[in-house]
């Protein structure tokens, strides 16, 4: 019977919600209280809704929802910074790739005219000269070093050294 009469009180009592009150003093202070306001500070009564598991389910579901938002922005952020990264090096590589063809241009160019020279001074004198054109030299090839530039002479074991003879002194 005291069970039953337990349970009926707590189930009773759960749903009871008390007033709060807001007031505020005369100071400016904010203060919540189960009690109305006293009469030199204002105040009003809060009306506070019972606990809803299902407004905390959707709550907790958009919650997850942005946060899967965030996260997705995050990542496209991270890889658009990484694509500009990725132009940047390879419009710096355009810039040296252009200055190679201009140097490239400029050295054809000059050797151009001077092939025309050398034809024009050719005709003239009747004589024909061919400048073969400089070749690169091949890479000299220094043989490596030894690890052990100078390696020792390995001491023979004591067992197998030949004996000294001993000095006599006369």
């Amino acid at each position: 019977m005291r069970r039953l009469f337990f349970i009926a009180a707590i189930a009773a009592f759960g749903t009871v919600q008390g007033e709060v009150y807001k007031c505020t003093t005369a100071q400016g202070k904010v203060v919540y209280q189960d009690h109305a306001c006293a009469a030199a500070s204002r105040g009003k009564a809060l009306q506070i809704e019972p606990f809803d598991a299902q407004k905390i389910e959707q709550a907790r579901e958009k919650l997850a929802r942005e946060l899967q938002q965030r996260r997705e922005l995050e990542a496209h952020q991270e890889e658009l910074r990484r694509r500009q990264r990725v132009l940047q090096a390879l419009e710096q590589q355009a810039v040296i790739n252009r200055q190679l063809l201009d140097e490239t241009r400029l050295q054809t160019e000059a050797i151009e005219k001077n092939t025309e020279a050398v034809q024009s001074d050719s005709n003239k004198t009747g004589n024909v000269y061919y400048y073969p054109l400089p070749r690169p030299r091949p890479p000299v090839h220094k043989p490596k070093p030894h690890p052990h530039p100078h390696p020792l002479p390995h001491p023979r074991p004591p067992h197998k050294q030949p004996r000294t003879p001993m000095k006599t002194y006369r």
